[in-house]
């Protein structure tokens, strides 16, 4: 972070930054890079030798209901810099959809041909989706130097739901308030549901009336 003059260092939105997938120089304002140059700057002020890796232009925005996030390059980008991208568009739910609250997230993932190389990916969903936590998993990949396929080996938490229909880990706060949601609302894909017990209790009360005996509970 030392610049051409001896002592004077410089760090944030008023320097280039080196990215690391294209390996040269470019314009990244991003809070993140300047807090990660800030600390290593003032590091070496007084006496560090600490470098900074690079950047990967990973970011996240809140547009109302929505969080848009992308880490890497994208396809024009990977096109521009002489590389040959392959971008393959996905969508699927955050968690099982037959439980409450799931919502769906748009995923493009961008990779070298050659390669298999890992390049970047970009995620629309929900706010309450996940997505910055998401794409970090991406960033991190790509800092590590992962291919596409090797994605698929990693292993990541799960987001805790209720196993109660119509309840959820997250509930609402306001006076009156229950807790437990109405089940006019549906989830995408409803469960599978048993009638195994009620057929089983409609058969035991049909053989007692024949047999001459009350079902029990009944007066």
């Amino acid at each position: 972070m030392e610049t051409a003059l001896p002592d004077v260092f410089a760090a944030g939105d008023c320097t280039v930054t080196y990215h690391q997938l294209l390996e040269t120089d470019t314009y990244l304002p991003l809070r993140t890079t300047a807090h990660k140059q800030g600390r290593i700057a003032g590091e070496n002020a007084v006496g560090g030798d600490r470098r900074y890796d690079g950047s990967l232009g990973t970011q996240v925005v809140k547009v109302f209901e929505l969080a848009i996030a992308r880490t890497g390059l994208r396809d024009a980008e990977a096109t521009e810099a002489g590389l040959e991208p392959l971008t393959v568009r996905t969508a699927g739910f955050d968690h099982k959809a037959c439980y409450p609250h799931a919502h769906e997230i748009t995923v493009r993932l961008t990779g070298e041909r050659p390669s298999g190389r890992l390049l970047g990916a970009q995620m629309l969903g929900h706010v309450d989706a996940q997505v910055s936590k998401r794409i970090d998993i991406v960033a991190t990949a790509l800092y590590s130097g992962l291919s596409v396929d090797a994605i698929n080996a990693l292993t990541s938490a799960t987001r805790r739901r209720s196993a109660v229909r119509g309840t959820s880990s997250r509930q609402p706060r306001g006076r009156g308030s229950t807790g437990v949601k109405s089940r006019r609302s549906r989830s995408p894909r409803p469960c599978l549901r048993t009638r195994s017990r009620s057929r089983t209790g409609s058969a035991s009360a049909s053989r007692s009336t024949a047999s001459g005996t009350a079902p029990r509970g009944t007066p």
